[in-house]
Parts: C-alpha cells; sequence; structure tokens
C-alpha cells in the first residue's frame, strides 16, 4: 500500500473534529459489495482468474483504507476484507482453482492496519479541544461558548448533556477538589 495515498480530508479533520462527515468511506461498502456479488458469479462461472482479480481488488480497496485518518474507514476496511472471504473460501472449494496458500500466506499483517485512524482520531479529539489555551485564561464568554460546545458533542442528538452542571458539582465537591489540587502539583 502506498505511504503516500492521501484521503484529502485531514484539514476538514482538524476544523470539524469528531463530527466530520464521511460519505465517501459509505460509498466503498456499496462498491465492495457490488464486487462481491461479482466474485460469486464468476466463482460460479468457473471463471478463477477473474476471482482472483477480484479477490486482489477487493484485498486493495481494504488496505487502503487501512490508510484512512478515521477509525471509521479502517473499519470499513477491515468489513470488505471479511466481504471477499466468503466467494474466496467458495472459489477454493471449487474443483480446477489454483492453489493459492503462498499467496494468501504473503498477505500484510495487519491486513488492514488501524495506526492513521488512531493518528487521525487523535487530530480530531483535538480539533474539539482547540479553544483550550494553556498560556492565557480563558474568559467567562470563552468558557461559556466551550462548555456549549461540549454539551452538544457530549450529549445525544436533541438531548445535549449539561456540562456546567457537572462542574459545577465537582466543584463543590472538596474531596474532587482535593484530589485534582494533589494532581496538579505533581
Amino acid at each position: 500500500c502506498s505511504s503516500d495515498l492521501d484521503w484529502q480530508i485531514l484539514l476538514k479533520l482538524k476544523s470539524d473534529g469528531v463530527s466530520l462527515l464521511i460519505p465517501d468511506v459509505q460509498q466503498m461498502r456499496a462498491l465492495a459489495s457490488a464486487l462481491q456479488v461479482r466474485f460469486r458469479a464468476e466463482v460460479a462461472l468457473g471463471r478463477f482468474d477473474h476471482g482472483i482479480r477480484t479477490a486482489k481488488t477487493m484485498f486493495a480497496m481494504s488496505r487502503h483504507l487501512g490508510e484512512h485518518p478515521t477509525y471509521v474507514g479502517n473499519l470499513v476496511g477491515i468489513a470488505i476484507a471479511s466481504v471477499a472471504i466468503g466467494p474466496l473460501e467458495e472459489m477454493l472449494e471449487q474443483p480446477g482453482c489454483p492453489n493459492l496458500y503462498w499467496a494468501l500466506t504473503n498477505l500484510p499483517s495487519p491486513l488492514v492496519p488501524v495506526d492513521k485512524g488512531t493518528e487521525g482520531e487523535r487530530t480530531g479529539i483535538l480539533a474539539e479541544f482547540r479553544d483550550l489555551n494553556d498560556k492565557v485564561p480563558m474568559s467567562a464568554d470563552q468558557i461559556g461558548r466551550f462548555i456549549a460546545h461540549m454539551d452538544g458533542l457530549l450529549g445525544e442528538p436533541g438531548k445535549p448533556i449539561n456540562v456546567r452542571a457537572w462542574l459545577e458539582a465537582r466543584t463543590k465537591d472538596e474531596g474532587k477538589l482535593s484530589a485534582a489540587r494533589r494532581r496538579l502539583v505533581q
């Protein structure tokens, strides 16, 4: 898999954070379903060379989704590889199918790495906290906007969480305040 693969969403991930929409990844799922149907037809017709090409395509899609900077992209890559396994097993059971032992043994491990997804998820989380600044105290207005953002982010659609009430409850708990002060000193 090419190390310079660019899904061109990293800047959008930095601005949208965890709210980023990735419709292109969902379209890959539909494409994989169509390829699975084609793969099964190729196996049923005994066109093993065509089936092998389709399997290669599906596994390559999986690998490329391993380069996607989100866990969702990585998980879709894993799902596509999984979808390819069924027809591949069917093909391997057919008389006249070539022996694919070495080809399958030499598949990369892991087939779909999640390293890029992990990096991207960190970027998305950092985007959610971009308004926090440890150099300058925040104004009451800045704190209010940040808390309102967190209310919407942490809640369910149409049912935000009241972060301010949660924070106020903790600031009145002397045990929690004392523990927080000890951690800050350390």
